[in-house]
């Protein structure tokens, strides 16, 4: 989930970019106006009679019609037979397991400028990964961490208050800042040590999205919650200043017909746009980036139906209409940073279930989303096993039209979990089951792996671990490459070690309850693509 490439070329950028207005707009036919003063009014989601996609289409703003039929591409050849597997990856510089009797998981890792790594999630008891144990203040904390490149914690903090909270996005300001971006549930006291920025946020009964931003060396600097009533999943620098956010239900009365899941923050937390979604069924965007035109790119899950700025579009499910709610169909939608007109929307088409677990900003302006599906993916068609999921990637360019996608099948379980690029190539991490097919080597067991596709989708070098659930990539500014990620172990289960190429790494045992441990690793730089 790292938005290194993503601060870099707003950096480039400076004052650059479209510049977003906090003048009002005549919002779109059946629309609302922003309820506070100064909003952007958002685009409807209300149905304005306009032609309605279905899954694989692409559409531009409302009024220009769906591409016709679905997109189909010509995925990567499979090795021949015979052929060599694709290289193993960089060599392991270190590997750290941190062994607790709670339960933690990662959520994804963000590379900084002086090239170290933030990554976050959520914990429960103490988070040992420093030499004094930040201890939850209730049943569950978020938490972010930061390691520097020889693997020592500079610094830890914990963020909740007394009941469940959770970081669920990150992001690296051009200045270092560190951006995060969760749930809190009831009301939470932040900061309080040296150099914080302190004080409550939160409703004191009701989930409330919170934004946190962190100074480099971990002190806060401000905090705040959003009005709504749902999460806040993701989360990037804007362009021109203040911040962009992603998730569901993020401000009460911001929108006239369904919810906010996208806005953008002026630096003094005033909001300039919001924009609004309707889904038959639950949605929400759960990631996002801003491309190199310093507009916003955003992926996340809707069911059966989605409406978003006058137009419609349906999920691709029939043997599972039957389902109460359906099955999550993911799309990805561009959003222009000057007011939050939507440029386009692209639904990837697939039959059953799927996730968009990352979004990663490739520096000619498209976005890669990677994730996992049940069913088939039909870009290229591929129908997973009936009793588990597969990862996926897919490239959406900068004008919304698929460049291309790829699948990592395998016999159970499979994901990809992060990306990020480098050097040329997009750098992907996750997690699979036994026989999955890391570019013509299948794996012996289950596992997290790494690797790396040209811009083509082809694999150019691939490394499977042995242990490790969900894993997260992220490339340093010199190059070198971070993974962290979590290991889940069962109730009363002997623990499985994790061995990301320097030894096993032995978990803590599971008791009475679940168990979830942290992991990260540092890896050299690969050879760049030329």
């Amino acid at each position: 989930m790292s938005r290194r490439v993503t601060a870099m070329m707003l950096a480039a950028l400076g004052a650059a970019g479209g510049g977003a207005s906090c003048g009002a707009r005549e919002p779109a036919a059946g629309g609302s106006e922003s309820s506070s003063a100064g909003d952007v009014g958002a685009p409807s989601a209300r149905a304005t009679g306009a032609a309605e996609p279905h899954a694989g289409a692409t559409a531009t703003a409302p009024g220009i019609g769906p591409a016709p039929g679905l997109d189909r591409v010509t995925p990567p050849p499979p090795p021949p037979p015979g052929a060599a597997p694709a290289p193993a990856g960089p060599a392991l510089r270190w590997a750290h397991l941190w062994p607790t009797p709670g339960y933690e998981l990662v959520r994804g890792a963000v590379a900084t400028p002086d090239g170290g790594v933030v990554f976050f999630g959520r914990f429960e008891g103490a988070l040992a990964t420093g030499p004094v144990p930040v201890a939850s203040q209730g049943a569950s904390d978020g938490f972010a961490v930061k390691l520097a490149g020889d693997g020592s914690v500079a610094w830890a903090r914990a963020i909740g208050g007394t009941l469940y909270d959770e970081v669920l996005g990150a992001a690296i300001a051009p200045d270092g800042t560190v951006l995060l971006a969760g749930a809190l549930r009831g009301r939470a006291r932040i900061g309080g040590g040296a150099g914080d920025a302190a004080g409550e946020v939160g409703t004191g009964v009701d989930d409330a999205p919170l934004l946190l931003e962190l100074r480099p060396d971990g002190t806060v600097r401000g905090a705040r919650t959003l009005t709504g009533g749902g999460n806040a999943m993701g989360v990037a620098p804007a362009a021109e200043g203040g911040t962009v956010v992603a998730g569901w239900d993020l401000q009460a009365g911001a929108c006239k017909d369904g919810t906010a899941v996208a806005g953008l923050l002026a630096a003094d937390g005033r909001p300039r746009w919001w924009l609004c979604m309707q889904s038959a069924g639950f949605g929400m965007l759960q990631h996002v980036v801003v491309d190199t035109a310093g507009d916003v790119a955003a992926c996340g899950t809707f069911r059966l139906r989605l409406e978003l700025a006058g137009q419609v579009y349906w999920a691709v499910a029939p043997d599972f209409m039957h389902v109460a709610g359906g099955p999550d169909q993911v799309f990805v939608v561009k959003i222009s940073a000057a007011g939050g007109a939507v440029q386009w929307v692209y639904v990837v088409p697939s039959d059953g279930s799927a996730r968009c677990e990352d979004l990663a900003a490739l520096p000619d302006g498209s976005v890669a989303l990677v994730g996992s599906y049940a069913g088939y993916f039909d870009v290229p068609r591929h129908r997973a096993p009936g009793d588990g999921s597969d990862g996926y990637v897919a490239v959406v360019s900068y004008g919304g039209s698929l460049e291309w996608a790829r699948v990592f099948p395998g016999d159970g379980p499979d994901a990809v979990n992060g990306a990020d690029y480098a050097g040329g190539a997009l750098l992907v991490s996750g997690t699979r089951s036994p026989g999955a097919d890391l570019g013509g080597a299948r794996s012996a067991a289950a596992g997290a792996f790494l690797a790396a596709l040209d811009p083509v989708g082809a694999v150019v070098w691939a490394t499977a671990f042995s242990g490790g659930d969900d894993t997260f990539v992220a490339a340093a500014p010199d190059g070198t490459v971070w993974l962290a990620g979590y290991t889940f172990v069962s109730e009363h289960a002997a623990p499985p070690p994790v061995d990301l190429g320097g030894g096993p790494l032995t978990p803590a045992p599971a008791g009475e309850y679940d168990n979830g441990d942290l992991f990260a690793a540092h890896f050299a730089a690969p050879h760049p693509l030329r």
